[in-house]
């Protein structure tokens, strides 16, 4: 039951991503300028992006306590224990994962989108890094092997077909926040697992979900400033105001995309915390790597349907090659969850290595145990 549960989370996982991946193909963008005003961008949403962010933890705050309050579960235990260094650590995580997905933002902006995706990959050798280092955990042989094997069909499937023209776009820029935000989303998704599992470890999963989502609104709010500052200031955007809830956020169509949008990253957000809670970081970005095969997929599907057409002089975005390497891929990624269930069954039959308890805590004779 509980391998079931991780892979509805996975669907999930995989479905909030596909659903915002087609909005974001089909949204109203302004094509002109106004007022003689310039932006170094060719089209850009008639909304600012940043307000989606506070809908999305205001979704999770209100879905949180709703939860809690119909299971009859203690709303005021998600603030027990928390002391004012625990706060601030936790703060400063979700700022770190927030700031990262906009890093990805600024750099799928000023970078082609296979050289984005290219870099996103080193993702998955980081974590693995870290997570040895912070959580003190061994992958197996097997585990390890498969990591490896993952990264180059990882990048050759963005390769493909790619363009690898930078349109003029500041590319600068784009390697910088593709940098940073590698390393913000690599760290933060460890960070945010240890949290879970160590210092609320004594929390249900609902109040640590309620409780990650107060601390990402005043997050979400410093998001929304600096998309402004952003994008009026350096894409040149004037548009953008500061006050959140001006027309050109909710005119119009714009309130129901807000709100559809929003909702979907409240569900992406429910669903990556548990995965962090109930898996690890590592599982999480090799799930990323299919949800990118699945977007292909479901991109090709628009494109033989007649929702999209291809446009003069371009290619198709199906060839065989990608979906060869989307294939081997899918193996690879199923030969790890088979490596990882062999190595949990391992470790409850007590045959593997000291326990993350015992590392931090010390072993059966009192001594302090070390992952190095």
């Amino acid at each position: 039951m509980h391998r079931l549960m991780i892979y509805g989370l996975f669907l999930v996982f995989i479905g909030v991503q596909i659903f915002e991946g087609i909005l974001m193909n089909h949204l109203p963008t302004k094509v002109e300028a106004h007022w003689g005003w310039d932006p170094i961008v060719d089209e850009f949403l008639m909304f600012n992006y940043g307000i989606v962010a506070i809908f999305d933890a205001v979704f999770r705050i209100m879905i949180a306590a709703g939860v809690l309050y119909m299971t009859k579960g203690k709303i005021n235990d998600t603030f027990k224990d928390i002391d004012t260094s625990l706060a601030i650590k936790t703060f400063f995580v979700r700022l770190m994962i927030q700031v990262g997905e906009c890093c990805g933002t600024v750099a799928a902006v000023f970078l082609a989108a296979s050289t984005y995706q290219v870099i996103s990959q080193v993702r998955i050798p980081l974590v693995g890094i870290l997570a040895f280092i912070i959580l003190c955990r061994c992958f197996t042989r097997d585990q390890i092997i498969y990591v490896i094997a993952i990264l180059p069909l990882a990048i050759q499937f963005n390769l493909l077909g790619a363009i690898d023209a930078e349109q003029k776009k500041k590319a600068t820029i784009g390697y910088i926040a593709a940098a940073l935000g590698l390393l913000l989303l690599a760290s933060s998704n460890v960070l945010v697992e240890k949290l879970l599992k160590q210092e609320y470890a004594k929390l249900e999963v609902w109040n640590k979900q309620l409780l990650m989502s107060l601390f990402d609104l005043p997050v979400m709010i410093m998001i929304y400033v600096a998309f402004v500052v952003f994008e009026r200031y350096i894409l040149g955007i004037m548009d953008r105001v500061w006050n959140p809830f001006d027309k050109s956020n909710f005119g119009g169509m714009n309130a129901m995309w807000v709100i559809v949008i929003g909702m979907n990253g409240a569900l992406w957000g429910f669903s990556r915390l548990c995965i962090l809670q109930y898996q690890d970081a590592m599982w999480l970005n090799l799930a990323q790597v299919s949800v990118m095969g699945f977007i292909w997929l479901e991109e090709c599907i628009e494109e033989w349907t007649g929702i999209t057409e291809i446009a003069e002089g371009g290619k198709p975005t199906f060839t065989w090659p990608k979906l060869l390497c989307l294939l081997s891929l899918t193996v690879i990624l199923v030969g790890y969850e088979l490596a990882n269930q062999e190595d949990k069954e391992i470790k409850e039959e007590g045959d593997w290595i000291t326990p993350l308890e015992d590392l931090e805590t010390g072993d059966g004779d009192g001594k302090k145990q070390s992952c190095f």
